[in-house]
């Protein structure tokens, strides 16, 4: 009973903090969305950011398909599995520094760090909304649109 409604409790918090930051965010008074398309201005530190985030989604798949290979019993490498896990976090740090660093010329927000659940101007790709749809449209199109101002860039 004790665990239930702690959780519960902890539930509620989460609720507010996330109230209480989205409410932080709230859409911005001048929009870029009918500008002319611009020219990002650190094309390669975005596109080497991209495909590290890409590489690490591949990396996760891999450690995973490993996993489920050794749990199942039928095929166990200790060294592959140390080599992903030590491959992913390296580049889960690479884009955590890569990502703090670019911002969105116009509203001097981070392009791939989502700070709220729900950004104004994001656009879906794939089914995936936020900071992993341009992810996508850079490595893809090399052009994308900050969720937050709604400016369009060319990466």
């Amino acid at each position: 009973m004790i665990s239930f409604l702690i959780a519960f409790l902890g539930s509620l918090l989460a609720g507010l903090i996330i109230a209480l930051i989205d409410a932080k965010f709230r859409n911005p008074t001048a929009t870029f969305e009918n500008v002319p398309v611009r020219t990002f201005i650190h094309p390669m530190l975005l596109r080497v950011s991209a495909f590290t985030v890409v590489t690490a989604w591949v990396t996760m798949l891999c450690l995973f398909s490993l996993i489920m290979l050794c749990v199942l019993k039928i095929w166990f490498s200790e060294t592959l599995i140390l080599g992903a896990i030590g491959a992913f976090v390296s580049l889960a740090l690479m884009y955590s520094l890569l990502s703090f660093t670019l911002r969105c010329p116009s509203c001097q927000r981070h392009l791939l760090v989502q700070w709220t659940t729900n950004p104004p101007f994001a656009e879906k790709q794939y089914g995936l909304i936020g900071w992993a749809a341009i992810v996508l449209r850079v490595v893809m199109r090399k052009s994308f649109r900050c969720m937050y101002c709604g400016q369009h860039y060319v990466g």
